[in-house]
């Protein structure tokens, strides 16, 4: 991963990669850069902003983000729970949806 402890600035180096591919739209530098704003590494923790690069990645068809909205939605992390929205993207994530019994 871009994002590496080793070394002065490693991780200051690695957003700034990620924020450079998320700012020409590839839903994989928006994923890993959502998953930074996420867990607060090297930025300062951000749900919302974590969400909007998530959805961003995940219209653009990328299947970690596309779990990460169906996680979120499940959960109400930053926006009110919605388990339709969750199944919604669980099945675009291609995650197998349980069936009621």
């Amino acid at each position: 991963m871009l994002i590496d402890d080793n070394g002065p600035g490693s991780v200051e180096q690695g957003v700034a990669l990620l924020r450079m591919a998320a700012a020409q739209d590839d839903p994989s530098g928006q994923s890993y850069l959502a998953r930074c704003y996420e867990t607060g590494r090297g930025v300062a923790r951000d749900d919302g902003q974590a969400r909007a690069l998530f959805e961003k990645a995940a219209l653009r068809g990328d299947k970690p983000a596309q779990r990460s909205m169906a996680n979120i939605y499940e959960r109400g992390i930053g926006v009110a729970a919605d388990p339709v929205r969750a199944e919604e993207w669980r099945k675009a994530a291609g995650i197998p949806v349980p069936r009621p019994r």
